[in-house]
C-alpha cells in the first residue's frame, strides 16, 4: 500500500541475509541382513593330507618261470617236483613208524593177556599169508591158545580199511595165499576146505570189527563179506581166463 511503512529487516547473526534453514529429512533405514551362523570346524576333524605315493619299481626276476617267482612268490616246477618227492618219502616213513607202533601196542596188549615167551616164539614161526592147507591146520592149533588168538586179532585188526568190504578184503589177502583161497570156501562144498568152522574165521571177524568203521557191523554182515571174497577167489590173478577155458564150480 502506498504510503505504508515497510517492515524492518530481520537482523542476521552472521551479518548477512541468509534464507532460513530447511527442516531435516528423515529417510527410513532398512535393517542390515544377518549372516547365517557358521559353526567353526574343529581341527581334530580334519583329515590329514596323505603323503605322495611313490610308484613301485618293477625289478625283473631271472628265475621267473611264467607262473610264479622262484624264491619269493612260488617255486619252479622242478623245485615243486622235488618237494613232492620229499613229502612222499616222509609219508612213507611215517607209515612205517605207525606200523611198528601198532605192532608194539599189539604185543603190549597180548602181554597183558598173559602170553609167555613160548607163545611169542610160535607167533614168529607162523608166516602169513598161509600158503598151504597144512599151515592152515597148524595155525588152527595155535589159535586154541587164548593169548595167541588175542595177538593174531590185534595184528590183523591193525590192517584197517576204508569200509567193511575193504577191511575184509585186506585182512583175507593178508591171511590166505591165493593158492589156498581157491581151494577153500565157507561151506566146504565141492570137496574144498570148510573155512566157516575154523577158529581162524572167528579171529578174522573180531579183527574186522576192531576197525572203528566196522564196529557196528554184525556177525552175519562180516560172514557175508567173507563168503563174497571166497566166491571171487577163482577170478583173481588171471584165474577168470583159466576158468573160462576149464569151467569149475564156483566157491560158496
Amino acid at each position: 500500500m502506498p504510503g505504508s511503512p515497510s517492515p524492518p529487516p530481520v537482523p542476521s547473526t552472521s551479518g548477512s541475509m541468509d534464507p532460513p534453514p530447511s527442516p531435516p529429512v528423515h529417510y527410513p533405514q532398512r535393517p542390515l541382513p544377518v549372516p547365517p551362523s557358521v559353526t567353526p570346524v574343529r581341527s581334530s576333524l580334519l583329515l590329514p593330507v596323505p603323503p605322495p605315493v611313490t610308484p613301485l619299481q618293477s625289478v625283473p626276476d631271472k628265475n621267473y618261470t611264467g607262473s610264479s617267482y622262484s624264491g619269493q612268490v612260488g617255486r619252479s616246477p622242478s623245485a615243486l617236483k622235488g618237494k613232492g618227492i620229499t613229502i612222499i618219502k616222509m609219508l612213507e616213513e611215517i607209515k612205517s613208524e605207525l606200523h611198528t607202533l601198532h605192532t608194539k601196542v599189539n604185543r603190549i596188549l597180548v602181554n597183558q593177556g598173559g602170553q609167555n615167551q613160548e607163545d611169542l616164539t610160535i607167533t614168529e614161526e607162523v608166516a602169513l599169508p598161509i600158503s598151504s592147507i597144512d599151515k592152515l591146520q597148524e595155525l588152527e592149533g595155535h589159535l586154541s591158545k587164548v593169548a595167541y588168538e588175542k595177538y593174531l586179532v590185534c595184528s590183523l585188526g591193525a590192517i584197517g580199511g576204508s569200509s567193511l568190504q575193504d577191511t575184509i578184503r585186506r585182512i583175507m589177502k593178508r591171511v590166505l595165499h591165493q593158492s589156498v583161497a581157491v581151494t577153500t570156501n565157507w561151506t566146504g562144498k565141492g570137496g574144498k576146505t570148510q573155512f566157516g568152522i575154523l577158529k581162524l574165521s572167528n579171529a578174522i571177524i573180531k579183527a574186522v570189527r576192531m576197525n572203528h568203521k566196522c564196529a557196528e557191523s554184525t556177525h552175519e554182515e562180516v560172514e557175508c563179506g567173507m563168503k563174497e571174497w571166497f566166491r571171487g577167489a577163482a577170478d583173481r590173478n588171471g584165474g577168470r581166463l583159466k576158468r573160462q577155458k576149464h569151467p569149475t564150480a564156483p566157491n560158496k
